[in-house]
C-alpha cells in the first residue's frame, strides 16, 4: 500500500520523482501505451513492522510479497483497445479467478469524443490516495482499506476539451452481497497546467433499494519540484445529508528535489459523527487521524526500480472491530519495487540472439 508515494497522474504535470504511468489505477483522459501488445510483470517486496500500542501484531511483520501483478494492454486497431491486469499472488486463496482481477475490459472509441468501455474495471470514485495502482501505496485511509475498488460494469466517457473529460459508469455495487445491487458514478477529470481535478457523485446501493450517496473532490496542484494532493470525500443517505458529519479528508505533500528522489508526508481524518449503519466503510462513532511519511529512491531514470522506507501511525476512535487503523497503531516498511517490460526485454534478447 504506497501511502504517500508521489502520484503518477498521467492528468498532471509529470514533475516529481515518484511519477509514473502506471501509478494510476487507469489511465485517464487518454491510454498511453502504443501497439496491439504490451505486457509489464511488476512486484514488491517489504519488510514491515505494525504495533499497537507496545505489542506486536505479528501476522503483518516480517518480510511480506506483497504484488506480483501482469498487465497486458493494446490497440486492436484505429477504433478498439484493450486492459487487463491480474494479482497473481492472490490466485491460491480466492474463491474465484476474477477475484484476483483488477482491470479486463475492452473498449470502444466512436471518434475523438465519444468512447464506451465495458469489462471490470475501477469504479470511480475520485481521490487521489484511491485512483492509485494499489501496488504503489504504502498505507491508505480506513476509507479506502474498505471498499471494493474493481467491479464489472460499463461507462461512457466524453472528452469536454483536450483538458477535461466527462465518464458516467454504472458497476457492480462495492458492498455487492448480492449480485443484483449496482453502483452509479459521474466523474469529471480536469487537467489545467498545475491545477487538476477529479470530481464524482456517486449512487451506491447498500441493501436491495437502499442507498449511500458519495461526493469527491480531489485537487493536485503541480509546482516543479513540489506537489499537493488534496481530497475530500462526503458520504450520506436520506437520514443525514449534512457535510462533515461522515466524511474524509486526505492531504500529501511530495518533494522531488532530483529526479531520483522523492520525499513524502501525509494526514488522513476520518469521521462518523452519525448514528446510520448506511456507511460500510467507516462505522457510526469512528474518528480517526493519521500521519505519515517517507522517502523513495529510483536508481534508473525510467523509473521501474522503486526503493522506499515510510512510517505511519494512527489515533483516535475506530468503531469497526474489522478496522485497519486503529488507535496507537505504529506502521513501517522498507522495501524494493520493480517493473518489467516484458515485450521490450523480448526484444532485446532476440536482438542480441541475431547477433
Amino acid at each position: 500500500m504506497l501511502l504517500l508515494t508521489g502520484a503518477f497522474t498521467i492528468l498532471g504535470n509529470q514533475t516529481t520523482a515518484a511519477q509514473n504511468k502506471d501509478d494510476l489505477m487507469y489511465a485517464t483522459p487518454e491510454e498511453d501505451y502504443t501497439g496491439p501488445l504490451n505486457i509489464q510483470l511488476g512486484t514488491r517486496v517489504d519488510y514491515q513492522r505494525e504495533y499497537l500500542g507496545s505489542e506486536s501484531i505479528k501476522p503483518n511483520s516480517g518480510f511480506k510479497g506483497k504484488y506480483l501483478m501482469l498487465t497486458i494492454n493494446g490497440n486492436i486497431n484505429d477504433k478498439f483497445s484493450y486492459s487487463y491486469r491480474q494479482r497473481l499472488n492472490e490466485l491460491h486463496h480466492k474463491n474465484s479467478f476474477f477475484d484476483g482481477t483488477d482491470v479486463m475490459n475492452l473498449k470502444y472509441k466512436f471518434n475523438d469524443k465519444w468512447d464506451i468501455t465495458a469489462g471490470k474495471m475501477g469504479m470511480y470514485f475520485g481521490s487521489y490516495e484511491y485512483e492509485r495502482n494499489p501496488m504503489y501505496m504504502y498505507d491508505y485511509s480506513e476509507w479506502t482499506n474498505h471498499i471494493g475498488c474493481y467491479k464489472f460494469g460499463i461507462s461512457l466517457g466524453f472528452n469536454i476539451t483536450e483538458n477535461d473529460r466527462l465518464i458516467a459508469q454504472v458497476t457492480e455495487s462495492p458492498f455487492i452481497n448480492d449480485n443484483d445491487l449496482y453502483g452509479y458514478h459521474l466523474a469529471w477529470y480536469g487537467n489545467h497546467d498545475w491545477f487538476n481535478t477529479i470530481y464524482t457523485a456517486n449512487v451506491l446501493e447498500y441493501n436491495p433499494g437502499k442507498f449511500i450517496y458519495y461526493l469527491c473532490f480531489g485537487h493536485r496542484l503541480d509546482f516543479g519540484k513540489v506537489a499537493l494532493e488534496l481530497d475530500y470525500m462526503n458520504r450520506a443517505t436520506g437520514n443525514h445529508t449534512f457535510f462533515f458529519k461522515d466524511c474524509s479528508v486526505i492531504s500529501e505533500l511530495q518533494f522531488a528535489p532530483t529526479e531520483h528522489w522523492n520525499i513524502f508526508a501525509k494526514y488522513s481524518y476520518t469521521v462518523n459523527n452519525t448514528d446510520d449503519p448506511a456507511d460500510k466503510c467507516v462505522y457510526a462513532g469512528t474518528e480517526l487521524n493519521q500521519v505519515a511519511g517517507g522517502v523513495e529512491f529510483f536508481p534508473l531514470k525510467n523509473k521501474d526500480i522503486r526503493f522506499h522506507a515510510m512510517y505511519s501511525h494512527t489515533f483516535g476512535d475506530n468503531t469497526n472491530p474489522n478496522g485497519v487503523l486503529k488507535d496507537q497503531r505504529h506502521y513501517m516498511s522498507v522495501g524494493v519495487q520493480w517493473d518489467m517490460d516484458l515485450v521490450d526485454l523480448t526484444k532485446k534478447i532476440w536482438n542480441r540472439v541475431k547477433k
